[in-house]
């Protein structure tokens, strides 16, 4: 619904120009109030980069009063109707704001990964691995110490934007809401904890596991001593054999994993003697 809103307020120029319109009568109010905030576009969410999704969920949040004033003015057109009823729902509102605060955890792992000097394993602790147990960790306080003060958070969006909230102890109602398709007594805050908020953060922490499972954290771990920067600082014999023998046993016999430790012996005094792998900063 989010992609609905945005494309619909911004396919036309038209459009564009009215909600500019309407920003500036709202930055003239802040000024005149002394609460000024820096005004945002709109940005459309990309097929496959899911920063920009964290950028469009964002721009909506910053424009959502100029969007609602938009929407209520062209309502004479079905499909802004539509818009802005789902857009005043407290599952939309609830949803965009969770989305915001999920999205900000990962939105830093996910610009670490896409950095061409990021580091995959330091000493130094700024490492895309350190980053990844890092995120963990926030998304797993949020799910055990987080419902509170992102609820608060809602709820506080909505009041500032006029969106009614349920009563949270009160039956929530599925399907068509028909008393006869209702299973069991579940309250609107369970749905919203356990259902959504709990289950959202429990997909995204299998996810981060999944991709990131102990195999592949040990393997770049390892992979890290074959780093020739500064010097080949990370170097390291042990870690090199056990990655040969753990990782690629296909391609060493037993003889050969005794003879590449003898090997990387000479290789690592050739390193700290010879001036030609000063300046190496990427291997063939």
């Amino acid at each position: 619904m989010l992609t609905n809103i945005v494309n619909f307020v911004s396919a036309f120029a038209k459009r564009r120009n009215e909600l500019n319109l309407i920003r500036k009568i709202e930055l003239k109010e802040l000024l005149d109030y002394g609460e000024l905030e820096i005004a945002r576009t709109f940005i459309r969410a990309g097929a496959t980069r899911w920063g920009s999704h964290f950028a469009s969920i964002t721009s909506l949040m910053s424009l959502f009063k100029e969007t609602k004033l938009l929407l209520l003015e062209i309502s004479d057109h079905g499909y802004a109707e539509g818009n802005y009823i789902t857009m005043m729902s407290f599952e939309f509102v609830f949803s965009l704001v969770f989305m915001d605060k999920i999205m900000g955890l990962t939105n830093f792992l996910c610009q670490a990964f896409q950095t061409k000097t990021q580091d995959i394993v330091s000493s130094g602790g700024a490492s895309a691995l350190n980053f990844v147990e890092n995120t963990k960790m926030q998304v797993e306080d949020m799910r055990k110490n987080g419902w509170d003060d992102f609820f608060m958070s809602v709820v506080s969006f909505c009041e500032l934007h006029c969106v009614d909230v349920p009563n949270m102890g009160g039956r929530y109602m599925t399907g068509t809401r028909c008393s006869c398709q209702q299973k069991d007594f579940v309250t609107i805050k369970h749905a919203y904890r356990i259902d959504v908020f709990n289950d959202v953060i429990d997909c995204m922490m299998r996810e981060l596991n999944d991709r990131f499972p102990e195999q592949t954290i040990e393997l770049l771990t390892l992979s890290s001593a074959l780093d020739p920067r500064n010097s080949f600082m990370s170097f390291n014999i042990e870690h090199i054999c056990k990655l040969a023998e753990k990782f690629y046993p296909a391609d060493f016999l037993s003889h050969e994993l005794k003879a590449l430790e003898v090997e990387l012996k000479y290789f690592q005094n050739d390193i700290k003697r010879l001036p030609c792998f000063k300046e190496i900063t990427t291997l063939p």
